[in-house]
């Protein structure tokens, strides 16, 4: 079902592309997102049906926070020549930029992860591309190694092989958000939660499913031998508990990441703003009072709030681990 009722409207922006059908979007990898990049950094996920309730709340979510976010300056290092004396130069104008570093309007996909890690696609023995200066072509970038095309087409013949269409069909794969309250009783005045603060992440829990598992279950147990070894630890799982922290690298180590078998908890990741280098924890309470706004508005509608996994995908990740719309 979807949304036909908000408390509170607010503002259209255009939607993200239109999701493919299922295993669609897997088999256009080659020509897509990973025809120029080698050994990278690639989340197998859900992506959000277009249209649907679990969309619209988390396209809600990230509009509030990217409106509400503190704008930070931002100006271009290199510098413009004076057409009146060659040898001066002016700095560029400074761009005022919002500090929330997820946009799923236009730069990132909403998604869920069913599997994120490093996969190692590149041609063996291949180096880094150089220019005449011996560290960059001479369009001034480095450009990686060249990607291995059999290595990459077995990956998608790994992904496409696992016959999600029958998983799908065969168990109760819906999606709908999960309430993270589980001490108080939820009252009028103060509905149950359902995103989560974490560091710098502003998160909406999905409720976790048998299907849910399953389908990460089977794409991360595939794709080991395509895993870029050793696998490296995310910084994160440093801050966990014990025996949490000694669980997770055990998965990271073993797996390729910590968040799959007992470790998966599937979320949709709506908020990304870290602090600036040097600059204190950036926090604060504005996001809270933001998620404490589109929360009110979920909780009312959160009954009706249930769409269903459509589709698998495979994408590039930018900053924050947020998936690239357009790789």
């Amino acid at each position: 079902t979807t949304c036909s009722s908000r408390p509170k409207p607010w503002p259209r922006r255009p939607h993200p592309p239109q999701s493919p059908p299922l295993l669609h979007c897997v088999l256009l990898l080659s020509a897509t997102i990973l025809s120029n990049t080698a050994a990278i950094n690639l989340d197998i996920h859900i992506p959000l049906p277009t249209g649907g309730c679990v969309m619209e709340e988390a396209l809600r979510a990230n509009l509030l926070l990217r409106d509400a976010s503190p704008a930070r300056s931002s100006s271009s290092s290199s510098s413009s020549s004076s057409p009146a004396d060659g040898n001066s130069t002016r700095p560029l104008p400074t761009i005022e930029q919002p500090s929330e570093g997820i946009d799923l309007f236009v730069q990132h996909t909403p998604h869920v992860t069913l599997f994120l890690s490093d996969f190692d696609l590149e041609n063996e023995n291949a180096t880094i591309s150089t220019g005449s200066d011996g560290n960059n072509d001479d369009d001034g970038n480095t450009h990686p190694p060249p990607l291995n095309q059999t290595k990459l087409q077995q990956f998608l013949g790994t992904i496409s092989s696992l016959n999600f269409t029958h998983i799908t069909s065969k168990m109760d794969c819906s999606l709908s958000y999960a309430t993270t309250t589980t001490t108080t009783t939820p009252t009028p005045s103060s509905p149950p939660k359902y995103y989560t603060l974490s560091g710098p992440y502003a998160m909406l829990p999905i409720q976790n499913s048998l299907c849910l598992q399953t389908l990460s279950s089977r794409v991360y147990r595939a794709l080991q031998p395509f895993l870029r070894r050793p696998v490296l630890v995310p910084s994160w799982v440093a801050s966990l508990p014990e025996p949490e922290r000694s669980r997770a690298i055990y998965r990271c180590r073993e797996y390729g990441s910590p968040n799959v078998g007992e470790g998966f908890v599937p979320h949709v990741s709506v908020g990304y703003d870290p602090p600036l280098e040097g600059a204190e924890e950036n926090i604060g309470d504005w996001r809270a009072e933001v998620m404490d706004e589109w929360n009110e508005g979920h909780a009312a509608i959160q009954g009706e709030c249930v769409d269903r996994v459509g589709a698998i995908a495979v994408g590039k990740t930018g900053e924050g681990g947020a998936v690239l719309a357009h790789g």
